[in-house]
């Protein structure tokens, strides 16, 4: 298993997720986002502005951190 990032000795609290792009905008604007979860080139996702499928075109699998506070 990967080592867990840290900052300043606290280890982050991270989570799956995917930067996606669907390729042409779907009606309502989509093409391109944060979707959680691990997710692949040629699935199928339900569109978070107009309820449609589209496929998933391009991806960059990334981590969210969730015990990160910016002051």
């Amino acid at each position: 298993m990967a080592e867990i990032p840290r900052i300043d000795g606290v280890p982050l609290d991270l989570t799956p997720a995917a930067l996606v792009d669907i390729g042409a905008p779907c009606p309502l604007g989509y093409q391109a986002g944060i979707l959680p979860g691990r997710h692949e080139v040629g699935e199928w996702i339900t569109c978070p502005d107009c309820g449609g499928e589209h496929e998933i075109l391009n991806i960059v699998p990334v981590h969210i951190a969730h015990n990160i506070n910016y002051v």
